[in-house]
């Protein structure tokens, strides 16, 4: 559901930002499918679903790809720090400091994998 909830606030502001063509990175394949395919799971969901529809409607080009998790673990990380903000969306300039830390954790996992 997290997903598709983001899914949907990306459209939205992509949007207001004036980008017509966008491609939306997304680690869920039945979302993908969900969306593309019209294949939904529930009711919460369809209305979702259906929203979503509507807003790629509302621009130029929209491509769905399908992003493993673990190539997509700083989005990951953004999405817990921005479930903990109390303000609806924050842009960063230059990376935070949480997210340097996160990637030297990265980094050092793959030095000791080499």
């Amino acid at each position: 559901m997290a997903e598709v909830w983001g899914v949907v606030e990306g459209l939205k502001l992509s949007f207001s930002r004036g980008f017509r063509k966008v491609v939306v990175s997304i680690d869920s394949k039945r979302v993908i499918q969900a969306i593309l395919h019209k294949e939904n799971n529930g009711d919460s969901d369809l209305a979702l679903i259906r929203h979503i529809r509507l807003l790629m409607a509302d621009h130029d080009v929209v491509m769905l790809e399908h992003s493993f998790r673990e190539v997509n673990c700083v989005a990951d990380e953004l999405a817990k720090v921005g479930r903990l903000l109390k303000i609806d969306c924050k842009f960063f300039d230059e990376a935070p400091d949480f997210l340097k830390i996160f990637f030297e954790r990265i980094l050092l996992v793959f030095l000791l994998l080499e």
